[in-house]
Parts: C-alpha cells; sequence; structure tokens
C-alpha cells in the first residue's frame, strides 16, 4: 500500500490542492503498479495525506510529493519510467505556477490492519489498567 505525502506552501492554492487529492492515487496506483505477486495496486490502496509547510520548514519548494512503497523487481526496474509518469500529472495540476518535486522510494514493509477497542486510560506498567479496555 503506499503513502504519499504531499508537502506544499501556503502559496498552492486550494484548487491545485483539490486536483491533487481528486486523482493523484488512481495516478500513482496505474504508475506503480506491478505483475509481481501483491503488486497490482488500484486507487483505494494507495493513501494520501496532505501536509502544509511549518515555520520551521526550509525548502525552496511549493509542492513535495514523496511516495513510500514495497519494493518489487519489476517496479524498481522502471523506477524513471513509473516516476515520470506521475510526473507529467503533477505538472499538468500545478502548471508554471509552483516548483514541485516527486521523489518514491521502495522499500521493505509489512503493513497490517486492524480493528477493535483499545485502552482508553493505561497506567505505565500496568497490565491490569491495559485488560480493562481489552475485549474478552
Amino acid at each position: 500500500m503506499p503513502m504519499v505525502f504531499v508537502f506544499h506552501s501556503e502559496r498552492v492554492d486550494d484548487l491545485t490542492l483539490d486536483g491533487l487529492r481528486e486523482d493523484l492515487p488512481r495516478r500513482v496506483a496505474v504508475a506503480l503498479s506491478c505483475d509481481d505477486p501483491d503488486g497490482h495496486l488500484d486507487s483505494r490502496d494507495v493513501e494520501v495525506r496532505f501536509v502544509p509547510h511549518g515555520p520551521r520548514d526550509v525548502t525552496n519548494y511549493d509542492v513535495e510529493i514523496v511516495i513510500y512503497a514495497n519494493h518489487f523487481p519489476s517496479r524498481a526496474a522502471s523506477l524513471m519510467q513509473r516516476c515520470a509518469v506521475i510526473d507529467e500529472y503533477v505538472k499538468w495540476i500545478t502548471g508554471d505556477h509552483f516548483r514541485y518535486y516527486v521523489w518514491p522510494f521502495l522499500g521493505q514493509a509489512v503493513f497490517m490492519e486492524g480493528r477493535g477497542t483499545r485502552p482508553v486510560a493505561m497506567n505505565a506498567g500496568s497490565a491490569k489498567s491495559w485488560s480493562r479496555g481489552r475485549r474478552k
């Protein structure tokens, strides 16, 4: 499951950010989908987080798109071409208005999803506190 972070300056308008939000998951899924086992992606597999630049950030870019995805041999072999597909889309959305980059990282990762109750309050080191929040 790729995780995409879109870091952006306050100069970036809502229209641009909404454009990225609407179609970036699909574009990333298409670009990074591969034939390796578990390598197929659709837009529901891609998580996108928008993070405004903070007062202590030091950057020369208006939009920074950082993508974390699992490493697969076929994905890695053509990563530059896959990045170019995403880059073309970002270029189309941002136009000539903003300086940006797209930076995909491939690595080994495991994703686990869970549902259930979590402890509401827990004292450090207290198994008894923790067990009150558990389902029986």
